[in-house]
């Protein structure tokens, strides 16, 4: 299988054409910046011809290629950038005959993420309600929907991955009780329900969903099976979410006390994916509260 990856000269895209090669996989990346790779296309999805040729003898295209938040760019060029650039890869590939596209949405198009708004219940899981209130999410959202219109009007196959804050061994001692950052993370991080994921399990999902059968359109969250938070799960609920319906057995929090306010049952019984590593792992008893 050839797989075309947009965005591979990003964090993630990087770790994503690694994994791919070391897989066997032949791989075309294309990406704004020049890159030293065998078969890159140094291009932009926004020139549809562009992604029109690259696409030429892929089976596959993984589309990372985006504006990455709000902070990133001006409201119009997020939208713009992130809509007219999955329309483009989209396109193309149905024209060429691809497949399959593994989309990289993000559990902001849900619409919570960054906000003060309230879930409906948690865990939160694909079927909640989106409600998008910025224009990363509202492109992301947009780009779900746009992967289903392909997949109902062409037959391919599209994947949405919908990613939380995707973290690495860099970031996590910033998470721990003597970090300045710690106190930020638990306040600001109620709005994301203090979720990650860990980029070696996004890649793992990644090449999962590449050879995922009996799939025409699936939208999955990504999150760790734990919360980067040190305070315990049943006490961020107490004080953040009082009113919210918890749909958690109580033996589930008995047993792991930080767990996560994600489900990613759906990426499970999809793909077959579970979160494998946890940030605890990394940290050690560091990350436990004295």
């Amino acid at each position: 299988m050839k797989v075309l990856v947009t965005g591979s000269a990003g964090r993630i895209g990087r770790q994503i054409v690694a994994a791919l090669r070391a897989a066997g996989r032949e791989v075309r990346t294309l990406d704004r910046r020049a890159m030293p790779e065998p078969d890159h296309w140094p291009a932009s999805v926004l020139d549809a011809m562009e992604v029109r040729r690259a696409v030429q003898g892929c089976e596959a295209v993984v589309h990372l290629a985006a504006i990455p938040n709000d902070r990133a760019g001006r409201e119009e060029e997020v939208f713009r950038t992130n809509v007219l650039g999955t329309w483009n890869v989209l396109q193309a590939a149905s024209e060429a005959g691809v497949g399959r596209v593994v989309f990289f949405s993000s559990i902001q198009a849900i619409g919570l993420t960054g906000t003060e708004r309230k879930p409906e219940y948690l865990p939160l899981d694909d079927a909640h309600p989106r409600r998008s209130l910025r224009p990363y999410s509202l492109s992301k959202g947009v780009g779900e929907d746009t992967c289903r219109y392909f997949s109902d009007s062409s037959g391919i196959t599209t994947i949405c991955l919908r990613p939380t804050l995707v973290a690495d061994a860099e970031m996590y001692p910033h998470w721990l009780p003597d970090s300045d950052a710690s106190a930020r993370y638990r306040r600001w991080g109620a709005s994301d329900f203090w979720s990650y994921v860990d980029i070696a399990d996004v890649v793992d999902a990644t090449l999962l969903a590449l050879e995922a059968e009996g799939i025409q359109h699936g939208r999955y969250l990504l999150a760790a099976s734990d919360t980067y938070s040190l305070t315990p799960t049943t006490d961020l609920l107490a004080e953040y979410f009082p009113d919210v319906p918890l749909h958690l057995p109580e033996e589930a929090l008995a047993a792991d006390p930080y767990h996560g306010l994600i489900d990613t049952s759906a990426a499970e019984q999809a793909l077959g994916w579970r979160p494998k590593r946890s940030w605890r792992d990394v940290v050690g008893n560091a990350g436990q509260p004295a």
